[in-house]
């Protein structure tokens, strides 16, 4: 009985741990967009955040890997279309209903957006606006993965790794030889450029690695992620030519891993440390993902009651709009899950009577 206490205890520590690792993704994509003016005018303190904040889409799709490993092994005969369904209100649902939020708003000040065409063409793209990509190749990826998983059980895990670790290869040379923008895009956020991450976030949950990390392992990966990101900062004046997106690519994959060993041993010293965290990390994890699709609506309303700090100083934009832009995402994403839930006890409550 101890032992099983014992195990579950390990396994709730690492799952709090977990949704460290997703919340810390969402304040970097958040950092993303808020510092892209600045990073494209060459201020340091931006390059180098949104140099690092270029892992926090990789870990959420790590993470996803190592999270969708909990509804194969409990259910272990499901089918392909048996995913998709498992999947269709937890990622079709909130992609169709964003996407058509941010068309909405696009219609507001481009009336060329006003055919079915162009709404096709971006829910295929991706690209209603700039981060819907995500959960569209997260639909793409999720069934993909079962047969991913399939390989894996049956020892083919180097092949399969060997497979996914070449293949952004495949999807950057394709331009050169098939001039259909859609065949491109599909590749692009298809598993030849993505997979690789999945495959890692089943691995690290059948080897269950993080229990694996000792206090040499995390030195060693804050070494190695201040290395990749130095090499990242400075891969573009390298002269690479056309292998500077193999380098980016394969850099990050490093840099991605080695960062979230050190970020994931944090949250377990400061989630052990002090327990009032833990409370904060699971609430925040419920929003994280809606604090991804919802913050460029943050900047949207900032821009238009001119809260820009672009013509101001850096500095004011790290202590001042970045603190504002995150709490306010917060905010919204806190009312979206209180009405969420509101909805839910209602529809249930309908549905008894």
């Amino acid at each position: 009985m101890n032992n099983v206490v014992k195990i579950n205890t390990a396994r709730n520590s690492r799952d709090l741990n977990i949704d460290f690792l997703r919340v810390i993704s969402a304040i970097l994509v958040v950092s993303t967009h808020t510092f892209a003016p600045f990073a494209v005018q060459n201020i340091l303190f931006a390059r180098v955040l949104n140099t690092f904040a270029t892992i926090a889409v990789p870990v959420f799709f790590i993470l996803s890997g190592y999270s969708l490993l909990f509804t194969l092994r409990r259910y272990p005969n499901i089918t392909f279309w048996g995913l998709i369904k498992h999947e269709f209100k937890r990622l079709i649902v909130p992609y169709l209903g964003w996407s058509l939020f941010y068309y909405l708003y696009t219609l507001t000040y481009n009336h060329d957006a006003l055919s079915l065409r162009y709404l096709i063409g971006r829910l295929i793209y991706g690209n209603m606006w700039y981060h819907t990509y995500f959960l569209l190749i997260m639909i793409i990826q999720y069934p993909i993965m079962l047969w991913f998983w399939k390989l894996v059980q049956k020892k083919l895990t180097p092949f399969l790794f060997a497979f996914l670790l070449v293949t952004p290869i495949i999807e950057l040379i394709a331009p050169r030889f098939i001039s259909s923008q859609l065949i491109n895009r599909l590749l692009w956020l298809s598993p030849l450029q993505w997979g690789i991450y999945f495959l890692i976030g089943l691995l690290w949950h059948k080897y269950d690695l993080f229990k694996k990390i000792g206090i040499s392992t995390v030195f060693g990966s804050l070494v190695v992620a201040l290395l990749t990101l130095i090499l990242a900062l400075n891969i573009q004046k390298l002269g690479l030519g056309s292998f500077q997106e193999y380098a980016l690519f394969y850099n990050r994959i490093v840099m991605t891993m080695s960062s979230m060993i050190v970020i994931y041993s944090f949250s377990d010293w400061l989630l052990n440390s002090a327990s009032v965290f833990k409370g904060i990390t699971k609430y925040l994890a419920q929003i994280t993902y809606t604090i991804y699709l919802l913050h460029p609506v943050v900047l949207i309303i900032f821009q238009k009651i001119g809260f820009e700090p672009f013509n101001a100083k850096a500095l004011f934009a790290l202590i001042v709009y970045f603190p504002a832009v995150l709490l306010s995402a917060f905010a919204l994403s806190v009312v979206l899950l209180k009405v969420k839930q509101y909805l839910g006890k209602a529809y249930t409550a309908i549905r008894a009577k």
